[in-house]
């Protein structure tokens, strides 16, 4: 099997170094046929941190390309430090927090994140919302 990230150049392993975020087409084929196989592919772009203020800069928390999964939903949880869910969403195109609790300003602080994509990969981590507090 050979695979590239262009349609041109080919290598014999299926591990790619440094991607771009976003999606990426992903091209597969036997050695020696022509035949290549497309699939898309993404690598999420997760910022870790707003400044929901209002000064239309870092406003809010966005992860997109979901879309590479089809109709198949993505699902996101945040977490306070305490544990308690304070956000969560399904999508299948991409994920919006306005870093806030039912429309109320949250304390700044770091709060924590569980993505689970429709592959069965999950991504954990932190965001920092500073808010004018």
């Amino acid at each position: 099997m050979l695979y590239s990230i262009d349609g041109i150049n080919w290598q014999s392993s299926n591990i790619f170094y440094n991607l771009p975020t976003g999606i990426t087409t992903f091209y597969v084929k036997y050695t020696g046929s022509d035949c290549i196989v497309k699939q898309q592919g993404v690598v999420l772009d997760i910022k870790n941190a707003i400044t929901p203020n209002g000064d239309g800069m870092n406003d809010h928390w966005i992860v997109k390309n979901l879309q590479v999964f089809g109709n198949r939903l993505s699902t996101v949880k945040i977490f306070d430090r305490y544990q308690a869910l304070i956000f969560e969403q399904k999508s299948n195109t991409e994920f919006y927090w306005d870093g806030t609790i039912k429309g109320r300003a949250i304390p700044t602080s770091s709060y924590w994140y569980v993505i689970t994509l429709p592959d069965g990969r999950t991504f954990t981590g932190w965001i920092l919302v500073k808010n004018n507090n």
